[in-house]
């Protein structure tokens, strides 16, 4: 899809048996998706969110179509350092550091 026009595809997705798999973002252009999606039987199972050159900044899990956990990157160094976990409302119910690697 080219969603603003400019002649360039910037969002992609792709299906099987007529339910999407995965889909990703594309919104600058750069060749460097800046969301990335995925799915199982037309459920979403993981999302990711991508800063500059593709690092990743954002990972949630999904369970039966919610969340259930993500992993981020809290202080903007290129590392996923904290765990979230959410409640089946997708509220979050706790939090933790994630050790280093």
């Amino acid at each position: 899809n080219d969603d603003d026009f400019d002649g360039r595809v910037d969002i992609r997705a792709r299906y099987r048996d007529g339910q999407a798999t995965d889909s990703d973002f594309d919104l600058d252009c750069d060749g460097q998706p800046e969301y990335r999606a995925e799915y199982r039987f037309g459920l979403m199972l993981r999302e990711e969110y991508m800063g500059a050159n593709g690092i990743l900044l954002k990972r949630v899990e999904y369970r039966h179509g919610w969340p259930q956990s993500d992993q981020f990157d809290s202080d903007g160094d290129g590392r996923l350092d904290t765990k979230r976990r959410y409640d089946r409302h997708g509220e979050i119910v706790a939090s933790e550091s994630l050790p280093l690697k």
